[in-house]
């Protein structure tokens, strides 16, 4: 059972990772928009950028739902599902998954 929240930490460290590559890359085009009114990088290339938030928010929003307690910790005793929130706390898992879906 915990086990599962570490590989979860894990995952939602993996997501970062391209969220923060697609951040990167597409981080002058706001202000190049607003400076010219347009972008200097080709339509398909922003339909990309665009595929890729979509994906990368889908895995984050799926991860978000597998990180209710899960039917196990249900019939368990009381404290194993107290254990499980705190070792979920402790990972900051909501937060940093709520962190993911506003980048």
């Amino acid at each position: 059972g915990l086990n599962l929240l570490y590989d979860l930490s894990s995952t939602v460290t993996e997501l970062a990772l391209p969220l923060q590559d697609i951040v990167e890359c597409t981080k002058d085009l706001p202000e190049a928009l607003a400076e010219n009114g347009r972008v200097d990088i080709s339509r398909k290339q922003v339909a990309r950028f665009i595929g890729q938030v979509f994906l990368q928010r889908s895995a984050v929003n799926l991860l978000g739902v597998v990180l209710d307690v899960p039917e196990f910790f249900w019939s368990a005793p009381d404290h194993l599902q107290v254990l499980y929130k705190r070792v979920c706390e402790y990972l900051e898992l909501d937060t940093r998954v709520e962190v993911l879906n506003t980048r």
